[in-house]
């Protein structure tokens, strides 16, 4: 994303020879990085969870007891460093990583939450709601993510495709003789 925001900002370094752009900074080339590639997906959470979840940002902000929805009160959600609703108290003590101690928050109508599924549905090889579900919540809390996640796979035309059934044809009658 970072790659993106500059090459558009800095779209005169593509037409100018390198010697006269020592001003600007230099262009990315190549794959991207781990570092990139997470940074992207922090943005990307911020702008949605800014989006949907802004009347809980202020609230949690605003350090008021009381969180109005509560499906969401129980998840007990508070703001890391970063500016992300994270949920989860019950793992603190563990010694796992922080991302899977405090998942983030996402919420189930957002076209992030819906190519976050598709993601893993797609990298587990079509695998099905209840393996989709293992594999996000090691990093992300969907509201309601159950419904959604089956919503999505159930609408994959390559899985309904191999889960099609055969036409099954009736045997004819012997003939009398």
């Amino acid at each position: 994303m970072r790659r993106f925001i500059i090459k558009a900002r800095h779209k005169s370094l593509q037409r100018k020879p390198t010697h006269q752009c020592d001003d600007h900074p230099p262009m990315f080339t190549g794959f991207l990085r781990y570092e990139e590639l997470r940074d992207a997906l922090q943005t990307l959470v911020q702008i949605t969870q800014r989006i949907h979840f802004s009347q809980l940002l202020k609230l949690i902000s605003s350090s008021s007891s009381s969180i109005k929805p509560r499906s969401i009160a129980c998840l007990t959600p508070f703001i890391d460093a970063s500016g992300i609703i994270r949920v989860g108290e019950r793992l603190r003590r563990s010694t796992a990583p922080e991302d899977f101690k405090y998942p983030v928050l996402m919420p189930k109508s957002s076209a992030l939450t819906l190519l976050l599924i598709r993601y893993y549905h797609i990298t587990g090889m079509h695998a099905g709601p209840q393996l989709v579900a293992s594999l996000l919540s090691s990093q992300f809390w969907i509201v309601s993510g159950r419904s959604v996640i089956r919503h999505i796979i159930f609408k994959c035309v390559t899985c309904t495709r191999h889960q099609a059934s055969t036409v099954k044809t009736l045997m004819g009658d012997l003939p009398s003789s």
